[in-house]
């Protein structure tokens, strides 16, 4: 039967199919968006064969106890009974040669027996499932809530992590940043909570569109590659480096922006500032980069990057002076020799204790 006859059972029980949906399989994965492109009519019943064996992956269906012991004891009745209309009609001879024919004779009966035992039994396994398989898909609905699981990717500070998806997105995440997402996807969109810095190169599908969700904002996309940062009680930044991607916000009802590469959304907390202009790709990418830059930056403000940055906690033995800026660049630099470089224009000493660094500003 060619593909584009399927139906939802037939898309279920198709071994590639399976393939792309459990594993996704790379050269799978072409070939049924490739389908699905020139079969457009297919993709309703695609969708719901996807969601049918995810299902079923995560309720692994298997006969109870009960059950085999009945499948097993009908076998075994329906062959006593074939062999005791055997024995009715049979004359058995006892010279030695009809006998040794006979217990050859009982030798092969008994091979037969258990070849026929686990044939019909092999049968029955495979008739249960398939009756599992047409089960769910008569009971699947697509507004029947499915209990979900979710999966949390989460990196201490100090440190930054890449991650591949099951959808093949690659996520890169900066210090002290998480996200949450559904295993497997399996819903109609891939939607991702973010919390903290990550650069997201999104894999395409159609099919599914993919959300990244940073409090309030919420960022989609089908094929591109962008930079969040939403950090808890810091401005939101959404920047743009391939396609495109349409920015909302869920307390701001007719708020939706557009951009286009090399454009940035600015956002404060309190929703009074939204800002989109070009942003610096390099500056923006720079903890990709191992690199620190800073530009007028406030120095509370760096004092929290580097917290983020090595993990550490700052405590200062007086305030820190009034209008004090940071500009500077430190590629794969020690906290000791960032130190040791704004100590000069910042006039301050510090001392390192593990992970506490405690700053003295000067007179």
């Amino acid at each position: 039967m060619s593909k584009s006859e399927y139906n939802t059972e037939d898309f279920v029980l198709d071994p590639e199919f399976r393939k792309w949906v459990l594993t996704n399989d790379p050269e799978a994965k072409r070939y049924w968006e490739e389908f699905l492109s020139t079969n457009k009519s297919k993709i309703q019943e695609v969708e719901k064969a996807r969601k049918i064996l995810i299902h079923l992956s995560q309720e692994r269906f298997a006969l109870p106890d009960s059950e085999i012991d009945l499948q097993w004891n009908m076998i075994n009745d329906k062959i006593d009974h074939m062999e005791g209309l055997k024995r009715q009609t049979k004359v058995v001879s006892l010279d030695s040669w009809s006998a040794i024919q006979h217990h050859k004779e009982q030798s092969r009966q008994k091979r037969k027996r258990n070849f026929i035992r686990t044939a019909v039994f092999a049968f029955s396994a495979l008739g249960c499932f398939i009756f599992a398989v047409w089960f769910q898909s008569q009971k699947f609905d697509d507004t029947q809530e499915v209990e979900l699981s979710y999966e949390t990717m989460e990196v201490p500070a100090g440190v930054k992590s890449n991650y591949l998806l099951p959808d093949g997105t690659e996520v890169t995440l900066n210090s002290q940043s998480k996200i949450t997402f559904e295993k497997n996807f399996s819903g109609d969109i891939r939607e991702i909570e973010l919390v903290g810095e990550g650069f997201f190169d999104v894999a395409e599908d159609s099919l599914r569109p993919f959300i990244v969700k940073t409090q309030q904002v919420s960022t989609q996309a089908l094929g591109t590659a962008f930079n969040i940062k939403a950090y808890p009680e810091e401005p939101i930044s959404v920047s743009l480096i391939r396609g495109s991607v349409l920015v909302t916000n869920s307390e701001v009802s007719d708020f939706k922006e557009k951009l286009v590469p090399g454009e940035e959304m600015f956002a404060t907390l309190d929703n009074s500032t939204w800002i989109k202009g070009q942003f610096d790709l390099k500056q923006a990418l720079a903890w990709m980069n191992k690199t620190l830059i800073f530009d007028k930056t406030p120095f509370i403000t760096t004092v929290h990057s580097l917290e983020k940055w090595f993990g550490v906690t700052f405590t200062f033995e007086n305030d820190i002076p009034k209008n004090l800026f940071v500009t500077g660049e430190f590629k794969d630099e020690s906290l000791k020799n960032i130190l040791d470089g704004m100590s000069y224009s910042s006039r301050f000493s510090y001392t390192i204790d593990g992970k506490k660094v405690n700053l003295k500003f000067k007179p």
